[in-house]
């Protein structure tokens, strides 16, 4: 039986951290679903599929225009969804951030846009995500 992970509605392929999250799942399912059986039947392979939706979602009349616009009415900066389920899977290590899942949820977004380089909860969730994902270039 294969696996299949389908994806939140807020997923786009070209947001940061879309790939990192990928291959966090693809280890989480590697490591938590071998030797696992659904009756007598074992998981035909521990690579989940992870069919790609995200092109098809709504499209908004006129551009969203009818959106406040500016600082004061905007309406805030979004986490990825992608980032937003890598954290929620690791969020069992989320000791180093103070058991604070909300900072922990930032530290990964901000590690995988490369930002607040200097700040050491960040470098953990880095660190984090280079080695679940075995690629120490990353980001």
């Amino acid at each position: 039986m294969p696996i299949v992970f389908v994806h939140g509605v807020n997923t786009r392929n070209t947001e940061p951290g879309y790939d990192a999250g990928l291959l966090v799942m693809t280890k989480f399912v590697q490591a938590h679903f071998a030797g696992v059986k659904l009756g007598d039947a074992p998981l035909a392979t521990l690579k989940p599929t992870f069919p790609y939706w995200g092109d098809l979602a709504t499209t908004f009349a006129w551009d969203m225009a009818s959106l406040p616009s500016g600082d004061i009415d905007a309406l805030g900066p979004g986490v990825p969804d992608s980032l937003s389920r890598l954290a929620w899977v690791l969020i069992g290590d989320a000791r180093w951030a103070a058991g604070d899942s909300v900072l922990a949820v930032e530290a990964y977004r901000k590690a995988a846009e490369r930002g607040d380089e200097n700040n050491p909860t960040v470098q953990r969730a880095l660190e984090q995500l280079r080695r679940l994902t075995g690629n120490p270039d990353l980001p």
